[in-house]
């Protein structure tokens, strides 16, 4: 079909659906039945491949007339609850800073008791956000978990990775290289130490400080 005859169809269609609005909504009402879950999944795909676009479009229409878009999202929330949580548990879930930070504007005092609470509850987390930070300060390459740490824990059998003592009541993270020798922030380069080892070690070479000690010639 060449466009002027596709043209002259879709004036036809229009002029067609003007005088015969009733029929027009009942088809359009049969053909979204029965290509409910087709037009449901292209959906999904557009929006997906329109993020952006959604984004902008949605930008201006708040600027144009914000109490009209607040309005029509208090609409969409009353009349769609499940998917209002789980999209807004989604979204907290990806921007975990992002909500500190507006919770912490809203409610200073108990976000500050809430961080406290849990950094006390979860001082290996703690300690392992602490070490990532540095190592990224210093241009190291790598990160680890908490959770590898308490793997490494339980390699150790729960004892200094030098003296073998028990580690049961508290131990310090050691890079086995050094950072500011070029070690990693990776797990393989980290050994659990207790306090009395790690102070010796400090930013040693591992060779040169396990020579010290008497384990290398």
């Amino acid at each position: 079909m060449t466009e002027e005859k596709q043209k002259k169809s879709n004036a036809a269609a229009a002029a067609y659906r003007k005088a015969n609005p009733e029929e027009a909504r009942a088809r359009d009402a049969v053909y979204r039945k029965a290509y409910a879950e087709k037009r449901r999944a292209y959906g999904i795909v557009w929006r997906e491949a329109n993020s952006e676009k959604i984004r902008a479009s949605r930008a201006v229409q708040y600027k144009a007339d914000p109490e009209k878009a607040r309005a029509r999202s208090a609409a969409y929330r009353a009349a769609n609850p499940e998917k209002t949580r789980a999209a807004a548990a989604a979204w907290a879930a990806a921007n975990p800073e992002k909500v500190f930070a507006r919770n912490a504007a809203r409610n200073p005092e108990k976000t500050r008791a809430a961080a406290a609470a849990w950094s006390k509850a979860n001082p290996e987390k703690v300690r392992s956000k602490v070490a990532n930070q540095r190592a990224k300060a210093s241009g190291a390459e790598g990160r680890h978990t908490a959770e590898e740490v308490k793997r490494l824990l339980s390699r150790q059998r729960r004892r200094c990775a030098v003296c073998k003592k028990s580690i049961e009541d508290g131990y310090h993270k050691d890079h086995i290289v050094p950072l500011a020798k070029g070690g990693s922030n990776f797990i393989r380069n980290i050994q659990l130490l207790c306090p009395t080892c790690n102070r010796k070690k400090a930013a040693k070479h591992p060779i040169q400080f396990m020579r010290e000690q008497g384990f290398l010639l």
